[in-house]
């Protein structure tokens, strides 16, 4: 099995690094898809008639783009922090377990997936089960 760094077809992983990986190659992509349909936006014609008239003309529509992250000292550009607490209540007699409450703070800017921390909460449920 290989580490994920390794894996083809991206640049880095952790820390949302594939997100933006991902996310910044598309913004590629669409950059090289403005230049080609440039020539076909004449004044006020909608997308539509921009792309047909790309498409009459014979020019590709699609792209594809790649961007590679930029290494530094500490792989990422950037930090998150995040901090969990949870409640729980054990019956020392039954060992019957009962979580009463979980707060979980980050600071992440935009969340990009609410489930992102969804693992930490399946791991503490395998932990405490």
């Amino acid at each position: 099995m290989r580490e994920t760094a390794t894996v083809p077809n991206n640049t880095a992983t952790g820390g949302s690094g594939t997100s933006e990986c991902s996310s910044k190659a598309a913004m590629l992509a669409c950059e090289e898809l403005q230049t080609r349909l440039k020539p076909f936006r004449s004044g006020g014609a909608s997308f539509a008639d921009t792309v047909q008239a790309a498409i009459k003309a014979g020019v590709s529509l699609m792209a594809s783009g790649w961007f590679k992250a930029q290494q530094g000292e500490n792989t990422h550009t950037y930090a998150t922090y995040g901090v969990a607490c949870s409640e729980v209540q054990i019956d020392v007699l039954t060992g019957e377990v009962r979580v009463e409450r979980v707060d979980l703070c980050l600071d992440l800017g935009t969340q990009l997936d609410a489930a992102g921390w969804l693992p930490f909460l399946c791991g503490q449920a395998c932990e405490l089960s």
